[in-house]
């Protein structure tokens, strides 16, 4: 097809048009808009994207090929290329490929960014990765004591069981640089101070033996989900002054009307149900059950209360 000028002529006389393709000039331009054109006779041009519109002169970056029925071509915008087209179709087709097309443009132009811009980010990720590097150093540093015995009480408790399971999470909680929860702070030291002074059996199994300890620790294991609260499951651990730990599961009412309350010390009746391994290595738990005759020996005054108070 070539161009054809006319001197005289209209272009709407010569239609009607059809959309024929696009020039993509921007897909040839260097990084200045320029392209480079090399003529038969040997003669190289530089010239900018885009053209001039053959029905309203005006510059134009993206070209549309209009062609009639004679295989004449034009160049025109797309705004003069709306107006040319003969039917609806046509017009659809062409601003389905000019959208087409700078899409592609838009693409290219965001990946041609992005390759360019990789440097400075990995740089920037790079600088990110070392500090917080050195700031979970700076924390390892500051917790090492407690870094240490969590990692001592992960090598001697088994893998499956509780103890175990607090060590490694306190652990990892450091890794990410995180402050691990007070109640993994709580339960470390609970776990490790047994491992430095494991727990002992109490009782012969099967007998009854009365246990006076402080209430370290209460736990709801099962919570109700019927009308009466008093179903609801406690597990209560005491810890003797020989550092012995008995174990009782209690329900509500033996927490509300009986003297278990953290920190106390009890005096209760209990059987041995078995002696249990805690998970820690040693460590042997007292399972109770069947509580009787409990009650109060000492109670637990906090250091904020009126009582201690100056």
């Amino acid at each position: 097809m070539t161009r054809l000028f006319m001197e005289g002529s209209s272009i709407e006389s010569r239609g009607p048009w059809s959309f024929a393709s696009f020039r993509d000039d921007d897909a040839h331009a260097d990084d200045n808009g320029m392209i480079r054109h090399e003529l038969p006779c040997g003669i190289t041009l530089m010239t900018k994207a885009g053209g001039t519109c053959d029905r309203c002169t005006r510059a134009i970056t993206f070209i549309v090929i209009l062609e009639n029925k004679a295989g004449d071509t034009v160049h025109v915008g797309a705004d003069c290329a709306d107006y040319l087209l003969a039917n609806e179709a046509d017009r659809a087709t062409m601003r389905r490929a000019n959208a087409e097309l700078r899409a592609t443009i838009r693409h290219e132009r965001r990946m041609a960014a992005f390759e360019a811009s990789r440097p400075q980010r990995e740089a920037a990720r790079l600088a990110r990765a070392n500090e917080r590097a050195a700031h979970i150093q700076a924390i390892k540093a500051e917790f090492a004591a407690d870094i240490e015995r969590a990692a001592t009480l992960l090598s001697h408790s088994s893998h499956s069981s509780y103890p175990h399971s607090i060590a490694a999470k306190f652990l990892s909680s450091f890794e990410r640089g995180e402050c691990p929860p007070d109640w993994a702070w709580e339960n470390l030291e609970r776990f490790h101070t047994r491992l430095v002074h494991p727990s002992k059996g109490i009782g012969e199994v099967g007998k009854r033996v009365v246990v006076e300890g402080a209430v370290a620790h209460i736990h709801c294991l099962d919570k109700s989900t019927g009308p009466s609260r008093w179903d609801t499951k406690y597990l209560v651990e005491l810890t003797t002054a020989e550092g012995n730990v008995v174990v009782l599961f209690l329900f509500w009412r033996a927490i509300i009307d009986g003297p278990f309350k953290t920190g106390d010390v009890v005096s209760v009746d209990v059987e041995v149900r078995e002696h249990k391994g805690s998970g820690v290595e040693g460590d042997v738990e007292t399972v109770g059950s069947k509580p009787r005759k409990a009650k109060t020996i000492a109670e637990h005054i906090p250091g904020w209360h009126p009582a201690v108070m100056e």
